[in-house]
């Protein structure tokens, strides 16, 4: 084959040690240790787009591209969403006491040894552990993997304002999830809502040209409040709180619920991406 011959570059975006679904973005290195193989990127006063078929590859002049060549998959999205965990939250939870010990000792060098390891997203595979979405899912960011993704330096943020009242009339907030001893006992009423904000799932969807292959939920639209799929053949990325947070809650100072709005941003450097989590109110 001559230098330079190859047009189409097609790849499967899957190794068997990554852990999270953007690890597998390391098809951007092989493809940068290919680079004198494949046809170089055109310069930058010859054209402003690649004569490509595919319409959502980024212009060669506002990016770093490595090769003119048509790369599949194009790109991969980053994906997020708040949710309401049945279960998988516990294992993020203080112990406090139990059984007449204190075990706060405990929950101090777990909190230290997690601040040491800076990672604030984690792999589950979510379709073993219930959850609720609190709203639909959010596109944080698209990359390229024609972009020397290891050269990229970005930061993207944003918010989402949960609709509490949706939430509190749905399946996400029905007392048994989180009060099923309470309620054998008869110490709480059945009628009281709650519903927690105690997790964040992260995820990935690669794109090829008009086809997407998601690690996400099996159905993403209309999700609010309702019980959430998970594709089970591949894990996804959570961020777990240490305390979860009643979204239903009254405040003491107006004795009524307020606003809350979800924020997330990420950075991104050296290949790496950088989560950040948290509620605020309105």
């Amino acid at each position: 084959m001559h230098l330079h011959q190859i047009g189409v570059v097609f790849s499967e975006p899957h190794f068997i040690k990554s852990l999270l679904p953007w690890h597998n973005a390391r098809l951007s290195c092989l493809l940068k240790e290919c680079r004198h193989l494949l046809p170089p990127a055109y310069r930058q006063s010859a054209l402003t787009d690649p004569p490509t078929s595919i319409a959502s590859q980024p212009s060669l002049i506002d990016r770093n591209i490595t090769t003119s060549a048509t790369v599949l998959p194009a790109c991969f999205s980053i994906h997020v969403m708040a949710v309401s965990f049945d279960d998988l939250w516990k294992i993020r939870a203080p112990c406090q006491k139990r059984c007449e010990f204190n075990l706060e000792i405990f929950d101090e060098m777990v909190d230290l040894a997690r601040s040491r390891t800076g990672e604030v997203v984690e792999p589950q595979p979510l379709w073993e552990y219930p959850c609720y979405a609190l709203h639909d899912p959010v596109e944080v960011t698209k990359l390229y993997l024609r972009e020397d993704l290891g050269d990229v330096e970005r930061h993207f943020k944003g918010m989402v304002e949960l609709d509490l009242d949706k939430l509190s009339s749905s399946e996400a907030s029905r007392p048994d999830r989180f009060k099923r001893h309470l309620l054998a006992a008869r110490k709480v009423k059945r009628d009281e809502p709650e519903l927690y904000f105690n997790g964040v799932a992260v995820w990935a969807d690669w794109h090829f040209a008009d086809k997407t292959l998601s690690s996400g939920p099996l159905i993403q639209d209309k999700l609010v409040g309702k019980k959430v799929l998970w594709n089970k053949t591949c894990q996804q990325g959570v961020h777990l709180l240490r305390r979860g947070v009643n979204l239903l809650a009254a405040s003491p100072a107006i004795a009524a619920r307020t606003s809350k709005v979800f924020h997330y941003s990420v950075d991104v450097t050296q290949g790496q991406l950088v989560f950040s989590f948290h509620l605020g109110e309105t």
